[in-house]
């Protein structure tokens, strides 16, 4: 923002939901930060030492902070576990999956229903998988499972 008169800049004016300090640098600003999770609408506008206030620049952000979620009800045979359940807590439009994000430890392959490529487990014996996936916002999820095995059963549990 400018002023063409001899007042200058007194402060900027912000309002929709955001709170911080606006630092201004070739016509851009950051210091703000969005009040909610999801999609927001924020207006800016200059205010000059004479009390003049500017036209209003509003724009939407879309923030998220939150680490998506693994759950579900797990079913589990000798090669793979399935059941899983992924969600993105970051509300709105914030981010949403990224597609190829997802993880394992033990050379496992996770694609957010299904953990394949399992180890080959003793009678009776256990291996833990930590699996991992990304939003497009940037921010990691991360579980561990179990996987189980008892004679012919297999089982899966979370967080061991």
């Amino acid at each position: 923002a400018s002023d063409n008169g001899p007042s200058g800049i007194d402060y900027y004016e912000i309002t929709g939901g955001a709170s911080g300090t606006l630092t201004s640098g070739s016509g851009t600003f950051s210091g703000l930060t969005p009040s909610s999770q999801g999609s927001n609408t924020i207006s800016v506008r200059a205010v000059d030492n004479a009390g003049n206030a500017g036209a209003a620049a509003t724009f939407t952000v879309d923030y998220d902070t939150v680490a998506p979620t693994i759950g579900g009800a797990l079913s589990a045979n000798a090669s793979t576990i399935s059941g899983f359940s992924v969600t993105d807590p970051g509300g709105g439009n914030a981010s949403g999956i990224a597609s190829g994000t997802y993880g394992s430890s033990a050379g496992a392959t996770f694609n957010g229903t299904t953990l394949t490529s399992l180890v080959a487990l003793a009678d009776p014996g256990s291996q833990d998988y930590v699996l991992t996936v990304d939003d497009e916002a940037g921010n990691t999820g991360t579980r561990t499972v179990r996987h189980s095995r008892s004679g012919s059963t297999y089982t899966a549990t979370f967080d061991p």
